[in-house]
Parts: structure tokens; C-alpha cells; sequence
């Protein structure tokens, strides 16, 4: 025996052919198992509750339904399960329903050569997780619905703090940053839980939300 503590995943998706891709890389990483898998909606919630995961891996476009239909009744089962949709959509309507329904993570299907690196990125807590390009529509968006706008969030926020949080959107972590704007990683650290204290947050995706703003809507 490896030693290693167990985790134990579920997936909801309606492709075959993908859902034993997804087993596949899953099972690759030891200790890694996947405990329940859904082809749609409907019926996610109660197998997933029985399974007792502790991440799922949801897509969004479902025949019939879509993915962030079932999380907030996943939630309700189990409060502490992480849920991560996996998708094709970037569309920054998408990402904050999915965020308000209670997903952690947004990832792209284009970027499954990295999904497990993603995956232990959210169990360790580095979470909500975006892929790079999903945090970049998202920030534009940002960008667009804060121009001209009376002083908000955005404003009690230091340039330093809103730069961090830039780059912690666009999924670069804590070395990462601290190599792009030449500081360590514990102060980038510092910087983006001022930014969490600050705006009342507890995250990257949380942050970026909250700056958006909820009284414009998203495209």
C-alpha cells in the first residue's frame, strides 16, 4: 500500500468517451478514485450523496439540463464537497452562476492535459480555481463594468492588491506572481489576504466577483 490518503471523486457527464478519459487520468494519480459517475443531472445529487466524494467534476452542457443545475442540490447533501465544472464554455455568465450555486472551480476541457495539477489545487485549498483563460474573461469583464463607475469595491483596493489579484485570477500562484512583479511569495500572500479582508471575501473567484459588482448584467 502507497500510504497516501484516499480521495474520492465523482463525475457527471453525458459523453461516454469522455467520462473514461476522465476515469482514466483520474487513476492515474494513486489514492485517486473515482466513486460515482453521472450521465446527467437528474439523478446526480442522490448517487453523489451516496457515494460521499470529495470533489465532483460537473459539465455544463448536459442532453436535457445543465451542470449547474446540480449543484446547489449536491451542496445541500454535502455541504464540504468541492464542485469544479468542466466545460467548453467560456462565458462569464456561466462562471458566476456556477460560483453563486456554489462551484469552486471553472475549468476548461481544452486544458485536461492539466486537470489533475487543477484538481490537487482545489483539494489543497487553493480554491475557487479558475483555467487561466476563463479568469481572463472574467477580469475583462470586471474591467468593462468598473469603468466610469462611481467609487466601489474596486477603490479601497492598492495598486499592488489589485495587480496580485490579477495575476492570482489568470491561475498563477504565489512563486509565480512574486517572479512576475519581483516580490516573495509570502508578501503575495499578504497582499491577496488584505484583499480577502478588505472586500469581505474568502478567494481569488470570490474577489473577482465582488468587484464585478451584481447590479449590471453579464452578457
Amino acid at each position: 500500500m502507497s500510504g497516501l490518503p484516499e480521495v474520492r471523486l465523482a463525475l457527471i457527464e453525458d459523453d461516454p468517451r469522455l467520462r473514461a478519459r476522465l476515469v482514466a487520468l483520474l487513476h492515474a494519480r494513486p489514492g485517486w478514485k473515482v466513486v460515482a459517475e453521472c450521465a446527467s443531472a437528474a439523478n446526480a445529487a442522490s448517487r453523489i450523496a451516496a457515494a460521499r466524494p470529495d470533489l465532483v467534476l460537473s459539465d455544463i452542457l448536459l442532453r436535457g439540463s445543465s451542470g449547474i443545475d446540480a449543484i446547489a442540490p449536491i451542496k445541500r447533501a454535502l455541504p464540504r464537497v468541492r464542485v469544479v465544472m468542466l466545460t467548453v464554455i467560456e462565458r462569464p455568465a456561466d462562471i458566476v452562476r456556477a460560483i453563486d450555486q456554489g462551484a469552486c472551480g471553472y475549468i476548461l476541457k481544452k486544458d485536461l492535459a492539466n486537470l489533475t495539477q487543477h484538481v490537487e489545487d482545489v483539494l489543497a485549498g487553493r480554491a475557487p480555481f479558475m483555467s487561466p483563460s476563463v479568469a481572463r474573461r472574467l477580469l475583462e469583464q470586471v474591467r468593462r463594468q468598473t469603468r466610469g463607475r462611481p467609487p466601489g469595491a474596486a477603490d479601497i483596493l492598492s495598486a499592488r492588491e489589485r495587480e496580485v489579484l490579477e495575476h492570482a485570477g489568470r491561475g498563477l500562484h504565489h512563486k509565480e506572481i512574486g517572479r512576475v512583479l519581483g516580490i516573495t511569495a509570502s508578501t503575495v500572500k499578504t497582499h491577496l489576504q488584505r484583499t480577502f479582508d478588505k472586500l469581505g471575501t474568502h478567494s481569488t473567484i470570490e474577489s473577482i466577483h465582488k468587484l464585478r459588482g451584481d447590479d449590471e448584467p453579464l452578457p
